[in-house]
């Protein structure tokens, strides 16, 4: 968290801290949701998450939509294609 905090701030780019439990209850209703629940909430969206990683990183961007006042079409899966995964410990973005 202390890299992606420091490379926010460099940058100018704002950045918020959300618990867990509010993102599973946005996602699920239940702050204690499983992974499971996770996932399942993504692929109601229309969302194939390869993990629960990426469920969450799913209902953190609804979260912040619906939190934000942002159109959810911009949050559609017909809008936004898979990006090559990175290999493992590397970080998208973060150049």
């Amino acid at each position: 968290m202390a890299t992606l905090t420091a490379w926010a701030e460099l940058r100018g780019v704002p950045y918020e801290g959300v618990p867990v439990g509010t993102i599973k209850r946005h996602a699920t209703g239940k702050g204690n949701a499983d992974k499971d629940a996770m996932i399942a909430a993504a692929r109601a969206r229309g969302f194939s998450p390869a993990d629960d990683n990426e469920a969450d990183a799913i209902t953190l961007l609804f979260w912040a939509i619906a939190t934000n006042g942002v159109s959810h079409e911009v949050a559609s899966p017909r809008l936004w294609r898979p990006a090559s995964r990175p290999r493992s410990g590397q970080a998208r973005g973060m150049a």
